[in-house]
């Protein structure tokens, strides 16, 4: 999940800051790792996925945006199959190459040693810190297909145990990314949060699903990826995830059973709440707004709108023509028209070279937001606000109930064409649906295809 993402991280991008300030671009590493899979991927005589790990040390810029790893321009010196009939055979079960080093699961007496390990240990010279000497300051990405085991890996009394390797990792210059795709067996009911934390503590960590990814801030899908503006400034995937995480926690609106209603809300806050490190609480953001002013607001479907120092918001709005003929205005268009005189123009106006993020619960509806010809489109606004300066991000959560059928991979593109689109499923759960040029828009960031 780019899950390109994470945190928390079960993201969904992201998401990709290294502990020496590099950062990896979520998107870049979401095709990394597709790489991986596509050639090195180790599986059984019926097909069936086996755990491997592999770990490359390539130039940075490999690691950066834009690049996109083909046989041709990345690890040209490793041959396919001579990394899988290597970490196949469980004799052996290694390959030490000039870029890239790959294990599968060797077999011990009375138990198999796992992949982590055998690239890892012995941690002062290890095929591990073999491959890190080769380049010094540069992108080195470790990517194992289950979690490193809590009772052997991580645990700092085992021979096995890989930790004192992360911290050697950890001094070494450049991009660094752990990457993992499933959680080891027998360790879903242990206690990953904290365990996963010695990892962090030593390089990112990620977790990639279905070649999406995740962020980096422990059990936050954020794979995604995910975090350039279309002005080229970075918001923080992480500090994205805590965001929207703080919006729902204090602004969402619900109907009196408790169930969600749509909703939408806007910010312009100062740049650094959106970059690394910002941690979102009731004491250091959005603190001229009252919770419960916000929600009294967007619930009164007869105004619906709330507009504030920082933060506006809007429920829907019910317009009524006659005894017979009403409908609800939805809250996107509240917030962004007119599109020169709206509450998001407004809100703009007050912070030039901020951090503005629009949140949406259900996604713009195809008929009236994204259609160009219609008095209630958002699109001029979001052409507006494309000059905007600083980070930008829009976010939406569900897809309009009545679009899942159509064509959201042309229609969302109306959107990124302006502004960075995210999808965010849950509070830990987000990812980057790119869409940039002639990207696809990520299939995160659509409805599942029909059977």
């Amino acid at each position: 999940m780019i899950l390109s993402g994470l945190l928390p991280l079960f993201l969904l991008p992201d998401c990709t800051e290294s502990i020496d300030g590099d950062s990896v671009d979520i998107n870049t590493l979401a095709r990394i790792i597709h790489f991986f899979e596509q050639n090195y991927k180790r599986v059984d005589k019926d097909g069936h996925p086996r755990q491997y790990a592999v770990a490359i040390n390539v130039p940075k810029h490999q690691c950066q945006p834009n690049f996109s790893p083909a046989q041709n321009n990345f690890l040209t010196q490793e041959k396919a199959i001579n990394v899988k009939n290597a970490i196949t055979d469980e004799t052996n079960t290694l390959y030490q190459g000039a870029e890239l080093i790959a294990a599968g699961t060797r077999k011990m007496k009375g138990y198999n040693m796992h992949s982590e390990s055998l690239l890892l240990n012995p941690a002062d010279n290890s095929p591990m810190t073999k491959l890190l000497k080769k380049r010094k300051d540069s992108c080195s990405v470790f990517y194992t297909l289950e979690s490193p085991c809590v009772n052997s890996c991580l645990n700092e009394a085992k021979n096995h145990n890989i930790l004192k390797a992360l911290k050697n990792w950890k001094e070494h210059r450049g991009i660094k990314a752990f990457v993992f795709k499933n959680i080891w067996k027998h360790d879903p009911e242990k206690d990953l949060q904290t365990e996963f934390k010695q990892i962090v503590a030593h390089v990112p960590l990620f977790r990639c699903k279905f070649t999406v990814f995740l962020s980096g801030l422990l059990l936050l899908f954020l794979l995604s990826v995910w975090t350039e503006s279309v002005e080229g400034e970075n918001v923080d995937i992480n500090t994205l995830a805590r965001i929207i995480n703080f919006v729902e926690h204090n602004y969402k609106r619900v109907d009196k059973d408790g169930h969600p209603r749509q909703y939408a809300v806007a910010i312009n806050v100062p740049k650094d709440k959106c970059q690394q490190n910002f941690i979102p609480a009731q004491n250091n953001f959005l603190t001229q707004e009252n919770a419960a002013n916000v929600k009294n607001a967007i619930t009164d479907d007869t105004n619906a709108l709330y507009q504030g120092a920082e933060l506006i918001a809007a429920g829907t709005r019910k317009v009524v023509i006659s005894k017979k003929k009403q409908y609800n205005m939805h809250s996107e268009s509240l917030l962004l028209n007119p599109a020169d005189n709206s509450p998001m123009t407004k809100l703009l106006n007050k912070r030039k070279d901020g951090c503005s993020v629009f949140y949406s619960f259900e996604s713009p509806c195809v008929d009236t937001c994204l259609d160009a010809t219609g008095s209630h489109s958002i699109l001029n606004a979001l052409k507006n606000w494309k000059e905007h300066d600083g980070i930008k991000a829009f976010v939406f959560k569900n897809f309009w109930k009545f679009d899942t059928k159509k064509d959201l991979q042309t229609k969302f593109k109306q959107i990124v064409a302006h502004v960075p689109l995210y999808r965010c499923l849950s509070e830990n759960e987000c990812y980057a649906c790119n869409g940039e040029g002639n990207t696809p828009i990520d299939a995160h960031c659509l409805p599942p295809p029909e059977n």
